[in-house]
């Protein structure tokens, strides 16, 4: 009786959230997300900021939104608010290793947006990433070289030694980034630890001195005078260019007509007995292979099914990323006041963070697919059971709510397509040194297909001598903020 009622539970709350998943702006985001996006390249960001209050917020959950309105109090230059945002958005998340039981055994009916939202990995390196620049923002450098610490255990947790380019790439930036920051915060011995952590995650076998980004190696390399050091009048600005939206997730489905011998086949790839072949490619791999973008496939299943019985409306909805590719650029930084075209520079690793999304993702595809398996597997035995239920008062009334029954539950499948979606798609560090005072600088970002560069006011940097200064700029589709 447990499994009827909890199936009609669940028709009954779901109705209104049946049409939720086709109600998607072009590009593959929710309306919501969609709008929080417009609005930024717009440069609305306080009309941006707005929506993430509880009563306008739809981000699928209240750590999702935390941290949505954390990163957008940053972007409207509210760094009190975006810390208090990002550092509940972090507590939640510590917290949630401990997972709810209730919203695990619904997510077997419902679907994996039923179940907590848990950050990954590139989402709880932003969270420092952002704080640190918060920090550094009120003149609170001991809280800014905390956060770097903690976005260095973060990494030491990973490991920076994976096999993936991209996110090896993008864990030398954040080592760089936390080096930077903890030269802002006149920390150099901790600066000097993350920049050899830069070059080992970057894959550089160079020793641990002249090639190093930092004071001695940047006098160097930016011709600055014969024995020149931090501190002969000189400083050194950091900036942090921000460019492009991250890749974002997408739902996929795939919608099959069932009979019972291809049910059959679901259940024991679902129960783990996956040693039946004799049919050839079972529904099992059908799902598997069309799914998660593993294979390509036929779209006939292989004959030999039997079809008996009742057929079974399955739909699979999973989910995949859409766009985020932003190609690299050249930049420079301008000092018309130092009668400078262009100064020189000391670039840092650059983070291809919507390919380090991916790669992420790629690892927690197979956990994503044997959910959805047994999830598919535990529908179908609640449709039958309330047909059963029903069909041994009416047989007739019996189909039909077992059909009724069989379609909500299709229709409730959505794909978790929940995701930080704010993120910059790549993240360049670009360091100049300047004489000690206040300076306009300008930023130039030539991109590829582009006959001019686009050209970004800074604003007048003040640079104390010996002293690291960082400038974060976020470069929208047709602006900047940050």
């Amino acid at each position: 009786m447990a499994l009827p009622v909890l199936l009609a539970c669940l028709v009954l709350s779901g109705c209104a959230a049946l049409l939720r998943p086709f109600d998607r702006a072009p590009s593959g985001l929710s309306r919501w997300d969609q709008s929080v996006r417009d609005q930024l390249v717009a440069g609305r960001v306080d009309s941006a900021l707005a929506l993430t209050t509880p009563e306008r917020a739809d981000a699928g959950d209240d750590l999702l939104r935390m941290e949505y309105e954390g990163i957008l109090a940053h972007y409207a230059g509210q760094p009190d608010r975006s810390r208090v945002a990002l550092g509940a958005a972090s507590q939640l998340a510590e917290d949630r290793y401990t997972r709810s039981l209730s919203r695990t055994l619904l997510s077997f009916f419902t679907g994996d947006r039923t179940r907590a939202y848990d950050p990954p990995f590139v989402d709880r390196l932003f969270l420092h990433y952002y704080g640190a620049l918060d920090y550094l923002a009120t003149g609170d450098d001991e809280d800014a070289a905390v956060e770097a610490r903690r976005l260095e255990q973060r990494l030491a947790l990973a490991g920076d030694e994976g096999p993936d380019a991209a996110e090896r790439g993008l864990a030398a930036a954040m080592h760089a980034f936390a080096g930077s920051v903890f030269e802002a915060a006149g920390r150099p011995g901790e600066a000097a630890v993350s920049y050899r952590l830069a070059r080992r995650a970057a894959g550089d076998s160079a020793g641990a001195g002249d090639s190093a980004p930092g004071p001695a190696a940047e006098a160097r390399s930016a011709g600055v005078g014969e024995g020149a050091r931090p501190g002969d009048g000189e400083g050194t600005v950091v900036v942090l260019v921000e460019r492009g939206f991250v890749a974002h997730r997408v739902e996929r489905s795939l919608t099959l007509l069932l009979w019972p011998g291809e049910l059959t086949a679901l259940r024991s790839a679902a129960s783990g007995d996956v040693s039946d072949r004799r049919h050839g490619e079972t529904v099992a791999d059908a799902v598997a292979r069309r799914s998660l973008g593993l294979a390509p496939v036929s779209d006939g299943l292989a004959p030999g099914h039997g079809k008996g019985g009742d057929p079974y409306l399955l739909r699979v909805a999973w989910p995949t990323y859409a766009a985020g590719r932003v190609p690299d650029a050249r930049i420079r930084v301008l000092a018309p006041d130092l009668g400078s075209d262009s100064l020189i520079t000391t670039e840092h690793e650059v983070a291809d963070v919507s390919a380090a999304v991916r790669s992420d993702f790629a690892r927690q595809a197979p956990g994503i697919l044997a959910r959805t398996l047994v999830r598919a597997v535990a529908k179908r035995v609640a449709v039958e059971a309330v047909k059963k239920t029903v069909s041994k008062k009416d047989e007739t009334l019996g189909e039909v709510v077992g059909l009724a029954a069989n379609v909500t539950s299709a229709l409730l499948e959505q794909a978790d397509t929940r995701g930080l979606d704010l993120l910059p798609a790549r993240v360049r560090l670009v360091r100049v040194r300047v004489p000690a005072g206040g300076h306009r600088l300008r930023l130039e970002v030539l991109e590829p297909g582009r006959s001019r560069p686009r050209s970004l006011d800074l604003g007048v940097v003040r640079v104390e001598a010996g002293r690291v200064v960082v400038v974060p700029v976020r470069i929208w589709q047709g602006g900047r903020a940050g």
